[in-house]
């Protein structure tokens, strides 16, 4: 099986950038996960279509040839962080990467941060992902 994960935050010394790292490392005998570097990515703006720029399309094409997503994102200011936001929008604009692909939402926060304002999970996921990544993770 073949995952990538994203790291939410940009910073050097990131928590999320260290737990995706650790999951990398520790598993893996049993799965390949890919860590990716959203900190190249340029600013969403529908009015400047950079879609066809080359970090985004190696960004979608490492995404699409996955099994699955791992996005590990602290809590900022009750939402996810910029840099995580600004992928999102691209890969909702004209390129959709995400559709139909397993995603974990994890996180890792210090004191009492928070990492995601709320669970998804498959009562509260209406595109029905958590239940894929159950399927999944089960093999």
């Amino acid at each position: 099986m073949k995952l990538v994960a994203i790291a939410g935050s940009i910073g050097e010394q990131s928590y999320n950038r260290m737990l995706v790292e650790y999951l990398r490392r520790h598993f893996q005998k049993i799965v390949t996960i890919e860590v990716l570097d959203l900190r190249e990515v340029p600013v969403f703006n529908e009015d400047q279509d950079l879609s066809a720029s080359p970090v985004l399309q190696e960004l979608n094409q490492k995404i699409k040839a996955a099994d699955g997503v791992i996005l590990a994102t602290p809590e900022h200011n009750h939402t996810i962080p910029a840099a995580m936001k600004n992928l999102i929008e691209w890969f909702s604009f004209k390129l959709h990467p995400f559709d139909g692909k397993p995603i974990w939402v994890i996180g890792a926060s210090y004191y009492n941060q928070g990492t995601f304002p709320r669970p998804i999970t498959p009562e509260t996921d209406p595109r029905g992902t958590a239940r894929q990544w159950d399927r999944y993770a089960g093999q």
